[in-house]
């Protein structure tokens, strides 16, 4: 939801908003990056901005995607651990090595998610205790 957010603050153009919808949420962080440069911030701004949206990129890259996207189960290399795999480093013929991602390093990426978005939101405006400053929720 925040992509949306900085959307909407960064360009006034509805049909941007309306498009961005359809786009993979990859695609929206490239978006909002490209109007943060674009935009009329001051320097300092845009730099701080462009710096946590690209650990939001690295965080949807690394973990998000794998977790929206991949299926739970023991880890196939024997362990008995459980976690997620990506089951696009299984194309082939196997044996394959691959290791799932395991909940502690969901907790750990989920971490840094929570705290780089609060400063995305106050970027915005909004008070992100209260939620005010925004009318999407």
């Amino acid at each position: 939801m925040a992509t949306f957010l900085w959307i909407g603050n960064l360009s006034k153009d509805l049909m941007l908003r309306d498009v961005a919808i359809d786009m993979p949420f990859r695609k929206r962080i490239e978006l909002v990056r490209e109007l943060i440069k674009r935009s009329s911030c001051l320097e300092a701004d845009k730099s701080r901005a462009l710096l946590l949206w690209g650990e939001v990129k690295q965080i949807v890259e690394g973990t998000r995607n794998k977790v929206a996207h991949s299926p739970l189960c023991r880890n196939p290399n024997g362990s008995g651990e459980w976690g997620l795999i990506d089951v696009k480093k299984m194309k082939g013929i196997g044996p394959y090595q691959v290791e799932p991602l395991r909940f502690e390093d969901i907790l750990r990426e989920g971490a840094k998610l929570a705290r780089v978005l609060p400063e995305l939101l106050k970027g915005l405006g909004a008070d992100v205790k209260s939620a005010s400053g925004s009318n999407v929720i």
